[in-house]
């Protein structure tokens, strides 16, 4: 495959910040690779994209570093494939809910009973899905439920069953959010095209699926759509006003993207908000001489931090779908793509874990975790010097130590980090993953505190064969 540096001039830039002015891209070592054209991307992660025939039928799980093409499954469906390092996940034809381990090969059928379902989401943990079993007959033709499945625990779970419809979830980490026509008096009525937008109003609830708390993020009369969510931010389009976002631990809202006709797609990443612009690439706006009016369209990059903008397509219908890292865009009109490329490294893997902790869970078929324990800031653990039995994992940064017991090992870090939520995924090849979990702050006790993962395993690994990845911490100075 042709990989080349993306560069600024002409290709990926800045437009409009507070001061007129853009300085810097969100991450200056952007690259683009380009994708064959044959089939239609439908997800995408930091390793993987999930695409099909423009036919149909097979659902083909993709390396992006090699290209390497695995078929996994001859019952795609036609939605979005929810990606994970070790799962893909996706509604077949029939609307169940399929899942494929890109380690074992093994495919599960998450869903039991018959209904229709969309709008497929999830995480290494969770499965989320829009779903219209409760919602048979013409009077509830626009109607759907939330439903969840825990993929530790093997259940599935009601998130929000209501009158209307509830729709468009989106997940991050424990925590689902989606839109929700409950309470308005146009809720049975059609809406495509928002054409009644401001007869229904639409609020935006969440819920936490290990609490099974319910809330409402916001209910202010408008038809609020699209949610999204990372960390403690919110986002949502309000149909006439633009993207808003909410700080989750105030409650504070605020217009971040003015709207525009054919807005949507919005999603957060830490404080990368991104969103895409279209208009039906057949379709030209012309004014009262016939002359046509220019239309800001694409996919753009949104900063809230430094209030920049980046440019990523101004293609007029492209297709975007995103993960932390990548954003995947495929080009063209009518008769299938002219171009489909990757834009990778838009954020730096180093944000926060996908799943929130602390946990440990493996992705390696061969390797059993029998029993694990995190002891935090509030144990008396002691830091343990270089030996045969413990191993230095990365002194420089983290001081983070490996050490070796009878049944699988210690992992123990100490001094720099205020950790309370770490995430160690136990992946195949005998690689270790660390999330530490955020910084909080340097008045946190924690910040002297030795912590400790420990971990037994059924087979046991030797010391040496370790493999270990650390993925900084969000807040790191």
């Amino acid at each position: 495959m042709k990989r080349y540096a993306l560069f600024l001039v002409g290709v990926l830039f800045l437009i409009g910040c507070d001061d007129g002015a853009g300085t810097a891209v969100p991450n200056p070592h952007i690259t683009r690779t380009d994708l064959p054209t044959d089939l239609y991307p439908r997800g995408v992660n930091d390793n993987w994209y999930a695409a099909s025939p423009p036919e149909g039928g097979a659902l083909i799980l993709i390396d992006i570093e090699s290209g390497q093409r695995t078929v996994i499954s001859e019952n795609g469906g036609w939605g979005p494939v929810a990606l994970t390092p070790a799962t893909a996940a996706w509604i077949d034809d029939s609307g169940q809910v399929q899942l494929y381990n890109i380690v074992s090969g093994e495919t599960q059928q998450v869903t039991q009973v018959s209904a229709e379902r969309v709008n497929l989401v999830g995480n290494d943990r969770w499965l989320v899905w829009q779903d219209k079993r409760n919602e048979t007959g013409d009077d509830n033709y626009y109607a759907a439920d939330i439903y969840a499945y825990d993929l530790f625990a093997g259940e599935e779970i009601a998130v929000a069953v209501a009158a209307g419809v509830q729709q468009q979830p989106a997940l991050a980490g424990d925590t689902v959010v989606w839109a929700d026509n409950r309470d308005s008096p146009a809720r049975g009525q059609p809406l495509e095209g928002c054409g009644n937008c401001p007869d229904n109003p639409f609020d935006i609830y969440s819920y936490n699926l290990q609490t099974g708390e319910t809330a409402v993020l916001i209910a202010d009369g408008k038809h609020n759509a699209q949610p999204t969510i990372s960390g403690n931010q919110a986002a949502w389009i309000t149909h006439g006003e633009g993207i808003k976002v909410m700080d989750l631990t105030t409650g504070a809202v605020e217009t971040a993207v003015p709207y525009r006709q054919g807005m949507g797609q919005p999603q957060l990443f830490g404080d990368q908000l991104r969103y895409v612009v279209k208009q039906a690439c057949d379709v030209v706006m012309v004014d009262e001489s016939g002359q046509e009016i220019p239309v800001e369209t694409g996919a753009f990059l949104f900063d809230l931090a430094s209030r920049e903008t980046a440019i990523l397509t101004s293609y007029k219908e492209p297709l975007v779908l995103h993960s932390r890292a990548n954003v995947l865009i495929a080009e063209g009109c009518m008769a299938g793509f002219d171009t489909v490329y990757l834009l990778q490294n838009l954020y730096s893997p180093s944000a926060e874990s996908p799943v929130q902790g602390p946990a440990v869970i493996s992705h390696d078929p061969d390797l059993l975790v029998v029993e694990w324990e995190y002891l935090g800031p509030e144990s008396a653990a002691e830091f343990p010097s270089a030996s045969e039995s413990v191993r230095v994992l990365d002194d420089l940064h983290y001081e983070i130590r490996l050490r070796e017991t009878a049944v699988g090992f210690d992992l123990i870090w100490g001094n720099l980090l205020c950790s309370t939520q770490p995430v160690l995924f136990i992946q195949p090849d005998n690689r270790l993953e660390f999330w530490p979990g955020s910084i909080v702050g340097d008045d946190c006790v924690a910040m002297e505190a030795i912590h400790v993962i420990t971990v037994s395993l059924d087979p046991n690994v030797p010391l040496a064969d370790w493999q270990f990845v650390i993925h900084a911490p969000s807040g790191e100075y």
